[in-house]
């Protein structure tokens, strides 16, 4: 089989070959640290553009890790904006639905009035304060800005770089993906894991254990005689940012309903078969950075980006993760999943097959993850053991880091 696994390894040999320290996974002072000086310092994505399309839609989230509810919400003149989910008279919580569409927020506490950018519009009983200046009271602004269609917040009141200056590389990489072509999705949401939010990412970033811990749901997907330990067949990074990507097995031989359902699309767990194929063409022809080492086997492309989301492009689909942070072994976890908007019974079967399917195997992750954190807390160990392909988790770990060190200096 031919990689470049090899070369990419010997390519980033800063990111070193011992053993890495298990700390980083059970510090208090460390999660601490993450908290300050890299999810209040950061560009992190939290929504889908399309989820708020018209003017008055809006979302709100609950950001623990920045101890912080948002409200996102689409302008008059179709501008998004995130404001403080906080009226300014007594900071009460301003909006207490998770969606939803009006022409104006009215917190529910004494009936302070914002438009929906944020101005302060009506004060009840505003004679009976004194000197109140309404343009000094407006709603609190999150940074906010979009790439392809994600929407992304930064908690830095003046961030240090533009979202395009901290994607940098990646956004070349990743030109002319057609995310807009996939409209419908599925929400996965496995509530709060017992796990560091990296140990939790750390899942999803390696391949060496998919033959192992999924050998129930991805036999012979993603390894095979040619590679029987899943090695990735490529390894990039963009700054704090990194792409991996998996090998497909051609020998797979797929179970009669998975069979079925790639009859009538390209299922998110489907790395073969004629309609994979033309997918694959397609995409690649839409967004040419995909598939770095142009294998001819290649399944699809990992993509984490820093500090919390990963992105999966696959053919036919995408699936997006969240790792938000709640406290040092607290992760709450979502995973969304993106397709084409079936058209047929025959598209609807197959797409909730692959996200069935997904489900479980993720399913095995979440149960590992949580095991292994309870581990790395008894002290029974001091080091994790790290192998080629998992150069993944030492790149965020030193990322992570680096991150944190020159915010504390700035």
């Amino acid at each position: 089989m031919t990689v470049q696994w090899k070369d990419m390894f010997s390519a980033n040999e800063a990111l070193g070959t011992g053993p890495v320290s298990i700390d980083p996974y059970v510090s208090e002072s460390y999660f601490e640290l993450e908290r300050e000086h890299l999810f209040k310092k950061s560009w992190l994505h939290v929504a889908r553009a399309n989820e708020i399309p018209n003017p008055g839609d809006f979302i709100t989230r609950e950001i623990e890790i920045a101890k912080a509810s948002i409200i996102i919400v689409r302008g008059k003149d179709m501008k998004i904006r995130a404001f403080h989910n906080v009226c300014s008279h007594r900071a009460a919580k301003l909006v207490w639905v998770e969606k939803g569409s009006q022409g104006r927020f009215v917190c529910p506490y004494h009936a302070w009035t914002y438009d929906l950018e944020g101005s302060l519009r009506g004060v009840t009983g505003e004679d009976k304060f004194v000197g109140l200046d309404r343009k000094n009271c407006g709603l609190t602004p999150v940074a906010c800005d979009l790439w392809e269609g994600f929407i992304f917040l930064n908690f830095d009141r003046q961030p240090k770089q533009t979202l395009a200056e901290f994607l940098g590389g990646f956004a070349d990489y990743a030109s002319g993906y057609p995310f807009d072509d996939a409209t419908s999705v599925a929400h996965l949401e496995f509530g709060d894991l017992h796990c560091n939010w990296k140990a939790a990412i750390d899942a999803f970033q390696e391949s060496y254990h998919l033959g192992f811990l999924h050998k129930q749901t991805l036999t012979g997907v993603f390894s095979g005689k040619d590679n029987p330990l899943s090695d990735p067949l490529a390894f990039q990074t963009y700054g704090p940012h990194r792409t991996i990507s998996l090998w497909a097995n051609p020998d797979h031989k797929a179970g009669r309903v998975e069979k079925l359902s790639r009859q009538f699309g390209s299922t998110i767990n489907s790395t073969t078969g004629e309609t994979r194929a033309a997918t694959q063409a397609k995409l690649f022809a839409q967004a040419p950075g995909l598939n770095p080492a142009r294998h001819p086997n290649w399944a699809l492309d990992v993509n984490v980006i820093f500090p919390h989301t990963i992105w999966l492009a696959i053919p036919g689909a995408f699936t997006v993760h969240h790792f938000w942070p709640i406290t040092v072994n607290r992760t709450r976890y979502e995973a969304y999943s993106y397709y084409p908007e079936p058209k047929r019974a025959s598209e609807r079967f197959s797409r909730e097959y692959g996200f069935c399917h997904f489900r479980g195997v993720v399913s095995e992750d979440v149960y590992n993850m949580e095991f292994s954190q309870t581990a790395m807390e008894s002290g029974a160990k001091k080091l994790l053991q790290l192998q080629e392909s998992e150069i993944c988790i030492r790149h965020h770990l030193a990322a992570v880091d680096d991150h944190i060190r020159a915010e504390m200096v700035a």
